[in-house]
C-alpha cells in the first residue's frame, strides 16, 4: 500500500522584507500590493518570524536546499 506524500510548495522572495506584503497581519502594509502572495497567505502558511543560517541569500539558500550548514563547510 503506497502512502500518499503531501503537496508542498516553498517560495523563495529574494529581496523581500516582510513589511513588503500587502496581507493583514504583522506582515502586512497599506502601500504594497501583492494579490499572489496574499492568495497564498490566505490559503496556506504564513511565517511571520525566522531565521536563516548565512547573513547572505546565496550560503541561505544553499543550505536550506542541500541541508548542510553553509558557516562549517570548507
Amino acid at each position: 500500500m503506497a502512502t500518499e506524500r503531501p503537496n508542498v510548495v516553498i517560495i523563495f522572495s529574494d529581496q523581500h522584507r516582510p513589511d513588503w506584503m500587502g496581507c493583514s497581519g504583522q506582515a502586512g502594509s497599506r502601500l504594497v500590493r501583492t494579490p499572489n502572495l496574499n492568495a497564498l497567505a490566505a490559503s496556506g502558511v504564513l511565517f511571520s518570524a525566522a531565521c536563516c543560517n548565512a547573513p547572505l541569500c546565496g550560503p541561505s539558500r544553499m543550505s536550506f536546499m542541500t541541508g548542510r550548514h553553509p558557516l562549517l563547510e570548507k
